[in-house]
């Protein structure tokens, strides 16, 4: 009887372990697809974080150009003669 018992507990310990392998496989995979994601996120914030800039770069611009004001109209330089 003890040797049943010590047979059905090796064969648990190792169905265990090979279900710990296949666990722990399984997270490195998902730990890869996360680094993978967190790789293409970093990427889009700095191309956001550019197209920001440069936004930000072009409105500055258009802010400092000096802003034409109408000139009025040269007074002629002959008097004109009253009329009375």
């Amino acid at each position: 009887m003890e040797v049943i018992l010590f047979v059905c507990t090796l064969l648990y310990c190792i169905y265990l372990n090979v279900r710990l392998r296949e666990a722990l496989s399984e997270i490195e995979y998902l730990f890869d697809d996360i680094n993978n994601l967190e790789a293409v996120l970093n990427s889009k914030i700095r191309n956001a974080r550019n197209e920001t800039k440069v936004i930000k770069s072009q409105i500055i611009k258009d802010l400092i150009k000096p802003k034409k004001i109408a000139k009025p109209g040269r007074r002629g330089s002959k008097k004109r003669g009253k009329l009375s």
